[in-house]
């Protein structure tokens, strides 16, 4: 059960992604990283401070898909999904955004809830969110 539906700013984004999420999972079975596999990937890792490099490698290729995107939508005059500073967003930063977004979401829902999420939501989507909400655009 959600406890408090707009303490987390992108929470409400994030919701509403996830039916799109689930609609294109399913046709080609699972080809994204859930944010359960994040978090086992995560918690496996020998060198804990700098996480696995399977999910830096991910997030890494995540970072490179948005931000082609914004180049995209900004050649094409259109707002772009967010706004990086001068300096960029390493993989490491992006790591450290979205385990944000998974501590948020903890305290938010019940305990079988979060397992739900952390099934079917996946961390291409909350990176998204967490850089719009990061990194928004003026």
């Amino acid at each position: 059960m959600l406890k408090s539906f707009g303490a987390v700013p992108g929470l409400r984004t994030l919701l509403f992604l996830m039916p799109l999420v689930l609609a294109n999972s399913g046709a080609s079975g699972q080809s994204y990283m859930s944010l359960g596999n994040y978090i086992d990937l995560e918690k496996g890792a020998i060198n804990k401070s700098q996480g696995s490099p399977v999910v830096t490698i991910y997030l890494g290729g995540v970072i490179e898909a948005l931000g082609f995107a914004n180049a995209v939508l900004n050649q094409g005059g259109a707002r772009q999904l967010y706004c990086l500073p001068e300096s960029g967003v390493s993989a490491e930063k992006l790591r450290f955004l979205v385990e944000g977004y998974i501590t948020k979401t903890r305290g938010l829902v019940s305990e079988t809830d979060f397992n739900h999420i952390r099934s079917v939501m996946n961390v291409g989507a909350v990176s998204l969110v967490a850089l719009r909400e990061t990194f928004p655009c003026p």
